[in-house]
């Protein structure tokens, strides 16, 4: 176990619950990232048009739904002098949504402000070690109008699994709003995929390939 604590910021073993190797995809993705740490690579920031007055301390309240609810977002990495990496579940993790008001600011002063905190976060980008891979800002854009900035490292998560997170913190702020628990739908963690991933037999997989491309041996082209 202390190996694999080794750099993952001092957190107790006691806090962790799971701790399984990296995707194939994943190794690239953090090899890419580690290499220019600040071109911004695998971050992502879908925006969110909110209408009408928005519950700061429910929908806060509701991330930590959401994180509690997915592994995968509480999730960091241990990199630092190992041959193979490894994803480190936590039980809980610190998350605290960050707050931005712009309603006194004009249109072109708002998407300059904007921009550039945008470029600010993805040149800082994120400490491998420490979860969540990810900062959710909320900004006042005008007295109706909010915006709702999610940056996060693909390392955590593919395309298909953005709508199930947003899903689940639309059910969960709704909820909190109404001073409920939220009843969110089990998914299955993304360690099930790894364990798959790893049982699979690797050789039988490279002969079919081979194969089926026997005599194969034009290039493809890429756009």
């Amino acid at each position: 176990m202390n190996k694999e604590m080794s750099n993952t910021a001092g957190m107790n073993p006691k806090d962790i619950i799971s701790i399984y190797p990296l995707s194939p995809l994943q190794e690239g993705m953090l090899f890419e990232s580690l290499k220019n740490p600040s071109s911004g690579i695998y971050i992502n920031y879908p925006e969110l048009v909110l209408r009408g007055e928005v519950d700061a301390a429910a929908l806060e309240e509701a991330w930590v739904d959401v994180i509690n609810q997915y592994p995968a977002l509480r999730t960091a990495f241990a990199y630092k002098d190992r041959k193979q990496p490894l994803q480190i579940v936590f039980k809980t993790v610190k998350f605290m949504l960050e707050a931005h008001d712009y309603r006194k600011l004009d249109e072109q002063q708002k998407q300059t402000h904007l921009s550039q905190l945008l470029q600010d976060k993805k040149r800082k980008g994120f400490d491998f070690s420490l979860a969540p891979l990810m900062n959710v800002m909320l900004i006042r854009w005008t007295q109706n109008e909010s915006r709702l900035i999610w940056l996060h490292h693909h390392i955590l998560m593919d395309g298909w699994s953005l709508p199930l997170v947003l899903e689940a913190l639309n059910i969960a702020y709704e909820a909190r709003k109404n001073n409920r628990r939220p009843n969110l739908k089990y998914t299955e963690p993304y360690e099930s995929y790894i364990r798959w991933l790893k049982a699979q037999d690797q050789k039988q997989a490279q002969t079919f390939w081979q194969d089926y491309l026997h005599g194969f041996e034009q290039k493809t082209p890429l756009p």
